[in-house]
């Protein structure tokens, strides 16, 4: 295939996927330093000094929340792995199926946020950001295109690499001097080069995370529709079980664990699922590639998953976290990432150019 169809392929679907691809690039830069920008614009909500004493029991914690909302199931408990960020506790209400999110601080126990929707765009704007670069607010829908379109960002970056494979001829070089088509043909180049690699590997990373939660929900429940949540009106889990006990126990069950998201039953029938991290001299390792599972009834532990036994395929999908979201070198990467992945917006722009002002020099021949 000679250079001049693999550009054609490679124009024609930057053209398909230039809008979803802007989108996704300006949200995914933003996201980069959610941590950050939360901490910036809500301090009072996602902040919490360590004290002396270090975290509240589990078991302490848990009957805080309960105590404050007797009238919800709590469904997810988030423990960041930054000691300054406070805990986001998830919860529904009895009788509803709408997931709310508030926010507690681990040290001393007090509920920083009145529960809210945990996408809603006036509360939680950068959660409301995160569900709008997976899934445009589309749902299953959303998140199958937003696959498909992480998919050909990949694609895009293979054909540019066939494309400009001399790259390195005049690369420094900009032809200032000559069309503004020429011009933005010239940075299109030089930038997709420079950052095809990260926005291979953030296109091959939220491709397979959305294809593979879209595809089984889509060919499930179909494209448009959506599974009915049951709507309990009474605990899904014993309250007599000690979340303290269990958190200690998984500890004992894989060497050097630490459980960051702690999933509750949110249905009936549905266990406990502690996701975690193991202690590793692998940077790419992600707070939740680790698994223990215990009965929702009786706290007694059903199953483990240690990432470091995994077969090879499970260890690579457990790096995606960290190449995705640029969590593994600190300031200097996160950067980085920021920079380099909002490339692809300049990519759809600076291509579009070039291609509408191709198609407006062949009518006037």
């Amino acid at each position: 295939m000679n250079k001049r169809t693999l550009w054609k392929i490679h124009s024609i679907i930057g053209l398909i996927v230039a809008v979803p691809l802007l989108l996704a690039a300006i949200t995914g830069s933003v996201l980069v330093f959610k941590p950050e920008l939360k901490a910036l614009f809500t301090p009072q909500e996602v902040l919490a000094e360590p004290t002396g004493e270090g975290r509240l029991t589990w078991d302490r914690l848990h009957a805080t929340v309960r105590q404050a909302y007797p009238e919800h199931h709590i469904v997810g408990w988030h423990r960041m792995e930054d000691k300054g960020e406070a805990d986001e506790v998830y919860l529904i209400a009895y009788g509803d199926s709408e997931w709310l999110k508030t926010t507690v601080d681990p040290y001393r126990g007090d509920i920083l946020a009145e529960p809210a929707v945990h996408d809603d765009i006036g509360v939680y704007f950068f959660d409301w950001l995160v569900d709008f670069h997976y899934t445009y607010l589309m749902g299953h829908l959303g998140m199958l295109i937003g696959g498909i379109v992480a998919l050909l960002l990949c694609v895009l970056g293979v054909l540019g690499f066939f494309i400009y494979r001399q790259f390195w001829v005049g690369f420094f070089t900009l032809r200032w001097g000559k069309s503004w088509r020429v011009l933005m043909g010239d940075i299109h180049s030089r930038l997709g080069v420079l950052s095809s690699v990260v926005f291979i590997v953030l296109g091959f990373t939220g491709a397979y995370w959305n294809l593979t939660h879209a595809i089984p929900d889509i060919w499930n429940h179909g494209l448009f529709e959506h599974e009915e949540a049951a709507l309990p009106s009474e605990p899904m889990y014993s309250q007599d079980i000690s979340l303290s006990a269990m958190v200690e126990d998984s500890q004992k069950a894989i060497e050097g664990y630490r459980a960051y998201y702690l999933s509750f039953p949110w249905e009936p029938g549905v266990d406990f699922t502690f996701w975690g991290a193991v202690s590793s001299g692998h940077f790419l390792r992600s707070p939740y590639g680790s698994t223990v599972v215990y009965d929702h009834q009786t706290g007694e532990r059903k199953s483990v998953s240690d990432i470091r036994e995994a077969n090879g395929f499970y260890q690579t999908v457990d790096t995606f976290y960290r190449l995705h979201f640029g969590t593994f070198g600190g300031l200097t990467i996160k950067i980085i990432w920021c920079v380099l992945g909002f490339a692809p917006a300049l990519l759809a722009l600076s291509g579009t150019f070039v291609w509408w002002k191709r198609k407006r020099r062949g009518k006037r021949v």
